[in-house]
């Protein structure tokens, strides 16, 4: 299941990507997502999802391609 599979309010946890090679996926990596990482879809606006990031405690808008190549469960 990819992030993009979720709905409004749900929660997962981030489980890796498909290709890590994404430039966005890197940065995301970057300021700290890494596999393991609780997450909740605080909106859809669009082609934007709004994440929440709970062990970081920050939102992250994230194009909805990029959703669809980050898997959870």
């Amino acid at each position: 299941m990819t992030i993009r599979d979720l709905n409004h309010n749900s929660e997962a946890v981030f489980t890796g990507a498909k290709d890590y090679k994404h430039a966005c996926l890197r940065k995301l990596r970057s300021m700290g997502l890494q596999k393991g990482s609780r997450i909740r879809i605080k909106s859809i606006q669009g082609r934007n999802i709004i994440l929440h990031v709970m062990e970081l405690g920050v939102e992250l808008a994230i194009d909805k391609d990029l959703a669809g190549e980050m898997e959870v469960c």
